[in-house]
């Protein structure tokens, strides 16, 4: 049995024709896939590079053996998307030729566009519903409930349906299928993350070396302040203000990073936050997360954050807002409203005057996300999958 996977990845393409993203989707994604299916097909955008040159720290590689990349073409934004329209469409149309089922991670508008025009030709589908479209808050109001309209359309279709929360996006946006029936319907839920068990760090123990606060914020596509980066710049400023000396550093990278830094420059605080672009390597990530002392994520928009996880598997406490799946991660004491940086600013006085709640919070935190440990996950989603292909199976001896 084949499959089709169609997200939202932003692939770049080298001239020798290698496929690379910034983001999750390494070859290493899509053996989950491949433990139940003979063959994937990934659906999503793809620009093409000048050049053969990448950047293996920043990079990961995407296609390999049974991995195939089905180019839908690039665009950036509504208004680009409607100039390629067309293009797109006939893009999509056969992309599920030769496939047998497919998959729709959403919320992603390269879902939306494959459900309106691809000939799907009775194909049954799953779906991996990965974060909360009505949180789009970057995003028109008519435009971010069309976005849910769409979402709940599609779950409502599927055959099966997986969550990255335990319980908050299926009260949102619930299945119809709540069974584990591969003939009437399956549900499950897992995070999308791989993390594995030797890249779980011991409860850190020391903090604020040099008594300097050390805050990491991480983001792999900074293309707006969706995930908070103003925030934790107003947040290094209230605390600089107080003579508390930090070091913010922010890994990612995007087109809006110029505009943070004008404001970064604005507060005087060119010494004290950094960019430093975006880390693909889980490995060298994780090392410079354990560098730290804390994780700020003043986000609006998730669903369950890999970020999150693994600056707790660093051994990180961490401060966020209390949306979507958050709250199954991390105490109330520890979330806030996405703009009050006065009140992530006090949270952050108060555990560097009792570090004590430092530790505690690490403790905590390593404890808790040992439950995100792959081999766990991992169990669900082949339960999860091997539902999907006996589907398959029978419906395709049926017909």
């Amino acid at each position: 049995m084949k499959i089709a996977i169609i997200d939202n990845a932003h692939i770049v393409k080298t001239k020798d024709g290698k496929y690379y993203s910034k983001t999750i989707y390494s070859y290493d994604f899509f053996k989950r896939y491949l433990d139940s299916f003979s063959a994937v097909r990934f659906i999503t955008k793809v620009k093409d590079l000048d050049s053969n040159f990448i950047d293996h720290d920043k990079y990961l590689r995407v296609d390999g053996p049974n991995v195939e990349i089905y180019e839908i073409p690039w665009y950036r934004g509504l208004k680009q998307m409607v100039s390629k329209i067309f293009k797109i469409r006939k893009a999509i149309r056969h992309s599920l030729d030769g496939y047998d089922g497919y998959v729709l991670r959403l919320a992603q508008v390269e879902s939306y566009l494959f459900d309106l025009f691809a000939k799907k030709k009775n194909k049954s589908y799953i779906v991996e519903l990965v974060n909360d479209p009505n949180l789009f808050m970057d995003m028109n109001f008519i435009f971010r409930k069309i976005n849910v309209m769409f979402t709940k359309k599609i779950i409502k279709k599927a055959i099966g349906v997986s969550y990255v929360t335990e319980k908050y996006l299926q009260k949102k946006y619930p299945s119809i299928a709540h069974k584990t029936d591969y003939k009437k319907g399956f549900t499950s839920h897992y995070s999308s993350i791989n993390l594995y068990n030797d890249q779980i760090s011991e409860p850190k123990t020391e903090f604020f070396e040099n008594e300097i606060i050390k805050i990491v914020h991480v983001s792999n596509s900074i293309e707006s302040d969706i995930k908070g980066h103003s925030t934790v710049i107003n947040v290094a400023k209230v605390l600089r203000e107080k003579n508390i000396p930090i070091r913010v550093t922010f890994i990612g990278s995007g087109s809006q990073v110029p505009l943070f830094e004008k404001q970064i420059e604005k507060f005087n605080l060119q010494q004290d936050v950094k960019f430093i672009g975006s880390i693909a390597d889980k490995k060298i990530l994780l090392n410079k997360l354990r560098e730290s002392d804390l994780m700020v994520l003043p986000t609006r928009l998730e669903g369950l954050p890999r970020v999150i996880i693994e600056a707790m598997a660093a051994g990180l406490p961490c401060i966020s807002t209390s949306i979507a799946g958050i709250p199954e991660l991390l105490d109330s004491n520890f979330l806030f409203n996405f703009n009050d940086y006065e009140g992530f600013a006090k949270k952050i006085i108060e555990m560097y005057n009792h570090p004590e709640l430092m530790v505690e919070q690490s403790k905590l935190n390593v404890d808790k996300v040992k439950e995100y440990e792959n081999s766990k996950l991992q169990k669900r989603r082949a339960e999860f999958y091997n539902l999907f292909k006996k589907h398959l199976e029978h419906t395709k001896v049926i017909v």
